[in-house]
């Protein structure tokens, strides 16, 4: 076993990734855990991607009460970092481009 999850197990070999919770098991072709692994990567933003509230009304020019209402809108996701709330700058700006 390469690793654990909190209520079952988890094992990856160079074949396939296999998940066991309650009683139930999942395995993936590693093809499919690539492609996993790459959805993920394009879901998930990098670090440098995201922006603070202030930094994110100041790209696009309006007050941060806007993008908390965006926010509140659903129209963009919220990433928090401890008390801090920061939006996606790629999506920020697909937004604003879509408009």
């Amino acid at each position: 076993m390469n690793g654990y999850a909190p209520d079952g197990t988890l094992t990856l070999s160079a074949l396939s990734f296999t998940v066991s919770v309650n009683g139930a098991t999942l395995t993936l072709s590693p093809e499919a855990v690539a492609a996993l692994r790459e959805a993920v990567a394009v879901a998930s933003p990098t670090e440098t991607d995201l922006m603070a509230v202030p930094e994110a009304a100041d790209f696009i020019r309006a007050r941060p009460q806007r993008i908390y209402d965006l926010l509140s809108q659903r129209k963009l996701k919220r990433f928090k970092d401890g008390r801090r709330t920061l939006v996606s700058r790629s999506e920020l700006a697909t937004y604003v481009g879509g408009l």
